[in-house]
């Protein structure tokens, strides 16, 4: 799971069970970088994304994807949205922290105070 990755290095690690639920959280929680999963109930990846980059308080968020489905369509169509990155699952803790330093290096001045959002599935 990236959220134990992610706390695991001193980050403050938001979670959501779905996108729509991701929303409501970040209503009332500044969110430094968003890791999304494709596949989610209610609302997947791709739909929150949209509504993500629709928005002008959350257009300029970092999002990594991380999911099971690493198909080059999949991946072209989510970076196509506003993705920022893309990895595919399973992934290396070290691949994952390193994509977090990659696409955060201008919007975080202090990573180690970061506050992360992960809406993701529970499949693992």
């Amino acid at each position: 799971m990236p959220s134990l990755s992610l706390s695991g290095a001193g980050h403050v690690v938001l979670e959501a069970e779905n996108g729509a639920v991701a929303i409501e959280k970040m209503k009332s929680a500044k969110v430094d970088l968003i890791i999304l999963d494709i596949n989610m109930p209610v609302m997947n990846g791709l739909e929150f994304l949209k509504i993500l980059r629709s928005e002008a308080a959350s257009k300029a968020i970092p999002v990594i994807m991380l999911t099971t489905r690493g198909e080059e369509d999949i991946r072209k169509t989510a970076l196509g949205l506003g993705a920022n990155d893309f990895l595919a699952k399973p992934f290396q803790k070290d691949q994952l922290l390193a994509t977090v330093r990659k696409v955060t290096g201008a919007w975080i001045k202090r990573l180690d105070q970061a506050q992360f959002l992960c809406p993701l599935s529970h499949r693992g």
